[in-house]
C-alpha cells in the first residue's frame, strides 16, 4: 500500500471514496443527500488545501493498484490563534478495512505534523458507536478531551454523542523548547472596570 500527499489528480478518486463511505450511513454526519449536494464545494475545498492555498492544511492518500482506497484530510485554521492546530477525517474503502490503512494514513499525519512548523495538535470527533475507530485512536495516542452528548441524531429516537479527541505535544516531541513566558494565565490577566 502507498501512502502520498494527495495530487489534483486524485481529487475526483476522493470524491468517490467519500461518497461511498458516506453511502453507508453509519459514522458520518453528512447525510447522502447533503453530500450529493455540496459535492462541488468539497471538490473545491480539497483543490484549495492540495494545491496549498489552505495553508497548514494536507490531505493523504493511499493507493492499491493505482486507486484511492483510503485517504485523510486534515483541516486547520487561518486564523493566527487558531492555526497551531486543526481536525481531521479518515476514509477507508470498505473492502480494505482492518488491514492497517487507517493507521498508516494517521501515522503519516502524525509524522507531518511533528515536522510542520506550526502544527501542535491534531484534534477529531467520532461516533461514540464508532468502537474500532476509537480504539485506532487511543492505540495512536489520542485521548477524549470532551464528549458532546446525544450531539448527533440518526433518526427519530436515535442519538450517538460525537466523542471529541486529540492528540497534542507535537512540537515538544521534536524537542522545540516552549517559551513559557510568551503564555500569560488566567491569573495574569486584569480587568480594568
Amino acid at each position: 500500500m502507498k501512502v502520498h500527499q494527495a495530487l489534483l489528480a486524485d481529487v475526483d478518486d476522493i470524491l468517490t471514496l467519500q461518497k461511498g463511505i458516506v453511502e453507508e450511513n453509519r459514522f458520518f454526519i453528512t447525510t447522502n443527500e447533503e453530500f450529493l449536494a455540496n459535492i462541488d464545494e468539497e471538490r473545491k475545498r480539497l483543490s484549495a488545501i492540495i494545491t496549498n492555498s489552505k495553508k497548514h492544511s494536507v490531505v493523504f492518500v493511499a493507493k492499491s493498484d493505482q486507486r484511492v482506497v483510503g485517504c485523510i484530510i486534515f483541516r486547520s485554521s487561518s486564523i493566527a490563534r487558531l492555526a497551531h492546530h486543526g481536525s481531521f477525517s479518515i476514509y477507508v474503502d470498505s473492502s480494505y478495512r482492518k488491514k492497517g490503512i487507517g493507521m498508516q494514513l494517521l501515522q503519516t499525519l502524525i509524522k507531518w505534523a511533528e515536522e510542520h512548523p506550526v502544527i501542535e495538535k491534531l484534534s477529531l470527533g467520532v461516533f461514540s458507536t464508532n468502537y474500532p475507530a476509537i480504539h485506532l485512536y487511543e492505540k495512536m495516542g489520542f485521548v477524549e478531551e470532551g464528549r458532546k452528548i446525544k450531539d448527533i441524531k440518526l433518526s427519530h429516537d436515535v442519538y450517538v454523542d460525537d466523542v471529541l479527541m486529540y492528540k497534542d505535544g507535537l512540537k515538544i516531541l521534536r524537542g522545540d523548547s516552549v517559551d513559557k513566558t510568551s503564555y500569560c494565565s488566567y491569573e495574569s490577566i486584569t480587568h480594568v472596570s
